[in-house]
């Protein structure tokens, strides 16, 4: 049974707006702190943390539950890039996140250190999905997440290119915040049904790249 099928038609997509800070420490490296908050967006739930020192990329990074800070229920590690310029950022990497489950989840992209970082395939629950960009326009947009049950490399592709047969609806999509709002917010959304654990895990991947692209918009 497709994992699309397990969801509740009845229940609400579950949205979270996000928010970036930035601090600089003494030693000249970069903080950063990203916050997930409720759907009124008072409340913060979630928060990652990570930082960097000059040009080098973002490599690891903690996520928190707010309420047990400073415990991260969820560690992420991203595979080293060589960066050259502010382009590295909108490359794609691999991302593996350790939670509360025996084995960490590994997210691999069709076409190594290639713009954009989309598509990025996984398994959890031994059902297959992939992150599609959000707006092919703007690398930018949180990924849009949908679910597939084979895929094939590209006739002709020299570079990776894959396809897929990806279910239309998507799991979880999002969109810039309103103007009023700083730069570096967004607000994402989750189809509802989808189990808390697996939405975390969810969230901290795209938390996580939204960082990485924030280091190019210094």
């Amino acid at each position: 049974m497709p994992y699309i099928d397990m969801l509740d038609p009845l229940q609400p997509p579950v949205t979270y707006h996000l928010h970036r800070t930035r601090e600089w420490t003494t030693s000249g490296s970069r903080r950063y702190l990203y916050s997930a908050r409720e759907y009124s967006d008072k409340y913060s739930l979630y928060m990652l943390e990570c930082s960097h020192r000059g040009d080098n990329q973002v490599t690891e990074a903690d996520f928190y539950r707010v309420a047990e800070f400073p415990t991260p229920c969820i560690s992420v590690m991203l595979s080293g890039i060589e960066k050259k310029d502010g382009s590295a950022a909108y490359k794609s990497r691999c991302i593996h996140l350790r939670g509360p489950f025996s084995q960490p989840i590994k997210e691999y992209p069709d076409r190594q250190q290639k713009i954009p970082w989309s598509p990025r395939r996984f398994t959890y629950g031994g059902r297959r999905f992939v992150w599609k960009p959000g707006d092919p326009h703007d690398d930018l947009m949180p990924e849009s997440l949908y679910e597939y049950s084979k895929d094939w490399a590209k006739p002709g592709s020299r570079t990776g290119k894959r396809l897929d047969d990806a279910k239309p609806k998507r799991l979880v999509w999002g969109e810039r915040a309103k103007p009023s709002k700083p730069l570096g917010s967004y607000t994402i959304h989750f189809a509802g049904g989808i189990d808390q654990v697996f939405r975390e895990l969810l969230l901290a991947s795209q938390m996580v790249r939204q960082v990485c692209m924030f280091t190019a918009m210094e």
